[in-house]
């Protein structure tokens, strides 16, 4: 299809650092001044020098998220040994050039990985200019083994655990930091590059006075001229060449001066990048715009019964009627085309119109002939399509359908010729209708019942030619939907819960319904996570207070009294952290300052005290609707089961646990938080006011005395600042009462032990794990209602990828569900095991990669339906092998396809035609708004980005779709092993599939990932998947029979 797109002011700019720019002219002398190369000229910056140059054996590649962020996780390191020798990774370093999309530096947080019997780091500075360098360390291993941390022949360290800190929370130039890495050595590398600038006007048409004055500015990202390339007056007409030498590596904006005359003038620009040693060339280009017109083509009104478009199509016959252009028009409406060129030898336009038809009168109509044109320079021509009664011999063709169990269907038609467009029916029942086409048609059919659960739904066909009379059967077949497995947790729905992301707002009252992290008013769902602490990560070498817990309590018990429904309060503990990769640090319990968290001393028991004073605060502040409480609930350690057993972390953890060494941060908690003390408060945080709180003694626990200050209306901002004179948040809680208190603790960890009786807790991993849910029920015990869970990943048995297949019930039990239940038993079996006692979890929880699916496409986060069903078929393998244990996904991505027409569509970054975008809302809730055919999914360039390409995105081979060169829309249409053989705009039943692998709930999005409402850094789809969960809180998924 040869398609014309020109603008009435002909302006573009072509991709690949090509500015086509447009002038209209003054004269005639196009074409004809002298090309012209010009002397090498260099930029006015001195080069940014890399402090190392390559070194032979080592090589390294660099790979970060897609996304846009102020905190890019995730990324990652890989050092490569590519000789026959070891060698002493010890002090070897690397550099690169690290900025992020608006060209600022961009600063990589330390990384680390454990293998090879040791302790490998990076440790990253900044160094001239844009240049990250890390240098890397080496420690043995407990077993002392690689006392000088080799890398051992042909292989390969990865480095994880570290991510990037973006200076506009834009996304990361990663092939510009590959291009420039750089390992070990002393001799200094420029890492500059070239540009050479052409300056073509040859089809400008101007005249030497007018084109005089053109000059090319080179401009860095700090919008400082490098260097400007001026075109001489001998070269107008004609193409000018000048290159630029020494430009640092790095992105650069190319203004062209306007050239104007008596109409127009243009004021062009590109932004290329430079990388080093290499030469980017980049062409400027003047010229006329080409003679154009416009057509204004009208439809008439035909037949008033059909209310649907018409495929309208714009031909060139002087190039064997090759399309034009292509629109879909309405009956009565006008359209203006966008700009043509002008009738000629090369260019005669035909219009051509689909016809009507409504089979079930029989009624046919069609274009009378194929009216002809005439574009005309700088002109609208109008038309109006004549149309007539077709004569063509009709055939009856009857349709018998059966099966429909206590619902309607409805019948669509199409022709391959898409000669006609076609009336739709609804409203058919188990009987037989006649229907009347043109003889000889290639039909195609799709009947879709309207409600029921139906093996094939919707029937199709498309390759029925019709030569005579007929009868065709369309039959459906019932299908039982999944039975509930009973899987429901006390105190939760017996539906499958919906819940969101959220946190403490500022003021509860006025932000129920926008403006705070709680603001879930108009938007219900059952639940709202938040991580604990103040940084989110555990807070290593901080007792936190459990603010999060008190004050979302407040906020949602306000948001209940708007949405008539209550949210649980969730909490996410980290007590044990590898979210951000390796890290034994908070398995450790000396007073030895650590350097890896901050010289911080003591980091089990804080963590373990912060851990009991949350299950404290939802003990004592639940969430209240109409006098009845709602408890909340904890999951602990995300991504820790996981790591430890993706990368065998199980007996470097037992190591920093031995015999005796949980008691003792268990007894040190304990003492902290059960004994009573007093408390004279003399800190006067809102100034010294007559304030209640001020001098005021408080007896009690360190809860109960917080509690207290609080109803006094001690601010809550200052229990959460590191500050505070009670419980600061700084590292070791330096400076504040809670410090003191602890202090005294480890000096002599004493409480009432005929009250607080402490198991011996055993050594190693499992022993942790116990005095975790032991600490969570000595303070809410499981009468209280408040439920916990730890959590477990898809990838824990190497990377997410084995999902993406076609897989039965053994492949998915063989590949992950029996190796994840066999780790748990071996390892971690308190983690999950002896359901319904009074120490055990309450649910288990599985999360996806807390990312939209748009995002990390190499990380494995391009679900299809067949995806999805591989994971609830996998949890609830894992939840039948410990006694149906509940199940709970979580921080599940909330974006949705995106379709031609939408009006608010979910964009990336706010940038028109880049998109965001996942599969999950629609694999369990359907979208409408979606053809069946998945004809309307957005299709941009197969080149571009997941974001930009959406649909035509081409899958990498581990999703393992078998077309060939297959594309996103194909894959997601790829189901039960065969193409075009799932649809997206139905419900089809995958919550009850959900429901019968133990899934009690679903908590949706994250900080930088689609949410039920917009909060934190996460993308807004304007209401889209809050107003999905509202419709299915009129027909919620059932958990029992």
């Amino acid at each position: 299809m040869k398609m014309y797109k020109l603008n009435k002011r002909h302006l573009s700019t072509l991709i690949a650092a090509t500015s086509l720019l447009s002038a209209c002219g003054g004269g005639s002398n196009s074409g004809s001044g002298q090309n012209a190369t010009g002397p090498t000229i260099q930029a006015t910056t001195p080069a940014v020098r890399a402090l190392f140059s390559t070194q032979l054996c080592l090589s390294g590649s660099l790979s970060a998220p897609t996304n846009s962020g102020w905190y890019l996780g995730g990324a990652t390191i890989s050092i490569t040994n590519s000789c026959d020798t070891a060698i002493d990774l010890a002090d070897t370093s690397l550099s690169f050039t690290s900025i992020d999309n608006s060209g600022g530096f961009a600063s990589w947080s330390d990384a680390g990985v454990y293998v090879n019997d040791a302790n490998y780091k990076i440790s990253f500075t900044q160094g001239s200019g844009n240049t990250e360098i890390g240098t890397i360390t080496a420690d043995k291993a407990w077993t002392g083994k690689n006392d000088n941390g080799a890398i051992y022949p042909h292989s390969s360290i990865v480095f994880g655990g570290t991510g990037i800190n973006t200076t506009n929370g834009g996304s990361y130039q990663l092939n510009l930091a590959n291009n420039t890495l750089a390992i070990n050595g002393s001799a200094p590398v420029a890492q500059t590059g070239t540009m050479t600038v052409s300056v073509n006007t040859k089809n400008a048409g101007c005249t030497k006075d007018i084109c005089s004055k053109i000059t090319v500015a080179v401009n860095d990202v700090n919008g400082k001229t490098v260097a400007t390339v001026a075109v001489p007056t001998t070269s107008i007409g004609a193409t000018y060449i000048q290159t630029i030498e020494s430009l640092n590596v790095g992105s650069y904006t190319l203004s062209a001066s306007a050239v104007s005359n008596n109409t127009i003038t243009y004021t062009p620009s590109v932004t290329p990048a430079v990388a080093a040693n290499t030469d980017t060339p980049v062409t400027v280009t003047y010229q006329q715009p080409p003679k154009a017109g416009y057509a204004a083509i009208t439809l008439p009104n035909v037949y008033s019964s059909y209310k649907g478009n018409v495929v309208v199509k714009l031909l060139n016959t002087k190039e064997s009627n090759a399309v034009v252009s292509a629109y879909s028009m309405t009956q009565g409406q006008t359209l203006t085309t966008e700009a043509l060129p002008i009738s000629d030898t090369k260019h005669q336009y035909a219009v051509q119109v689909q016809g009507i038809a409504d089979p079930a009168a029989g009624k046919f109509y069609v274009e009378s002939g194929l009216p002809i044109i005439k574009i005309t320079n700088n002109a609208t021509t109008a038309i109006t399509v004549p149309f007539k009664t077709s004569t063509v011999t009709k055939r009856t063709v009857s349709f018998a359908l059966s099966g429909l169990n206590n619902s309607t269907a409805g019948i669509n038609f199409q022709d391959s010729a898409q000669k006609y467009a076609y009336l739709s029916y609804s409203g058919l029942t188990n009987s037989t209708t006649k229907y009347y086409f043109e003889n000889n048609t290639t039909l195609g059919y799709s009947v879709k019942a309207a409600t029921g659960n139906y093996k094939v739904n919707p029937i199709e066909s498309s390759n029925n030619l019709i030569t005579a009379n007929k009868t065709i059967a369309v039959g459906f077949e019932s299908a039982a939907l999944p039975t509930p497995s009973n899987s429901t947790v006390a105190g939760w729905p017996e539906y499958l819960a919906m819940g969101a992301v959220g946190g403490p707002n500022t003021d509860p009252v006025a932000q129920v319904n926008s403006g705070g992290d709680d603001s879930f008013g108009g938007k219900p769902v059952d639940a709202v996570f938040k991580y604990a602490g103040v940084n989110g990560n555990g807070d290593p070498g901080v007792i936190d207070p459990p603010m999060n817990a008190i004050r979302m309590a407040t906020d949602l018990t306000e948001v209940a009294k708007v949405n008539d429904r209550a949210s649980r309060v969730v909490i996410v503990e980290y007590t044990g952290e590898m979210s951000g990769g390796e890290n034994f640090a908070d398995f450790t319990n000396n007073n030895v300052p650590n350097p890896n968290k901050q010289n911080s001393t003591y980091i089990m028991a804080r963590h373990f005290a912060s851990l009991a004073a949350d299950a404290q605060a939802l003990v004592d502040k639940p969430v209240i609707k109409d006098g009845k409480k709602y408890y909340g609930s904890m999951i602990l350690n995300p991504d820790l089961l996981g790591a430890m057993e993706q990368n065998g972390y199980i007996d470097s953890v037992n190591a920093q646990l031995p015999a005796n060494a949980v008691n003792t941060a268990v007894d040190q908690a304990l003492c902290l938080l059960t004994n009573s003390r007093s408390y004279t408060n003399t800190a006067t945080p809102n100034g010294d006011g007559s304030y209640v709180y001020k001098g005021k003694t408080y007896t009690g626990t360190p809860y109960q005395i917080l509690s207290s200050m609080l109803s006094d209306g001690y601010p809550a901002w200052s229990i959460s600042n590191s500050g505070d004179a009670y419980w600061g948040t700084s590292i070791d809680n330096k400076d504040s009462q809670i410090a003191k208190w602890f202090d005294a603790c480890v000096a002599n960890p004493s409480y009432d032990k005929t009250k607080y009786i402490r198991p011996n807790f055993p050594a190693g991993f499992d022993g942790w794990v116990q005095a975790n849910n032991w600490l969570i029920r000595t303070f809410a015990a499981k009468s209280s209602g408040v439920t916990f869970a730890w959590q477990t990943n898809m990838w824990a048995v190497n990377s997410g990828f084995w999902l993406h297949n076609e897989l039965s019930a053994s492949d998915i039990a063989a590949q992950y569900s029996t190796k994840v239940s066999n780790w748990l038993k071996t390892y971690a079996p308190s983690s999950i095991m002896n359901v319904g006692s009074e120490l055990a979890p309450d649910y288990f929880v599985f999360d996806r990669y807390e990312m939209d699916d748009s995002a990390a496409p190499g990380s494995a986060t391009l679900y299809s339906a067949r995806s999805w069903d591989n994971y609830l078929i996998a949890v609830g393998q894992v939840s039948k092998a410990f006694n149906n244990i509940p199940v709970m996904l979580w921080q599940i991505p909330g974006s949705h396809l995106p379709y031609v027409g939408e009006v608010a569509p979910e964009l990336f970054g706010g940038n028109a035609g880049s998109y965001i975008f996942s599969t999950a809302p629609v694999y369990f809730f359907g979208d409408s708004n979606l053809k069946s055919d998945l004809s309307n999914l957005i299709m941009g360039d197969s080149a571009g980005t997941t974001n930009t390409a959406v649909g035509s995105y081409i899958v990498q081979s581990n999703y393992n779709c078998t077309i060939s060169n297959c594309n996103y829309q194909q894959y997601l249409k790829f189901y039960g092993g065969k193409t075009n053989n799932y649809d997206w705009s139905r419900d089809n039943g995958k919550l009850a599939l959900a429901a019968s692998n133990g899934v009690f709930a679903i908590l949706w999005g994250g900080g930088n990932t689609t949410n039920v409402i917009k909060n934190f850094s996460n993308p807004d789809d304007h209401g889209w998947l809050a107003n999905k969960i509202k419709t299915y809180y009129q027909n919620p998924q059932k958990l029992k029979n």
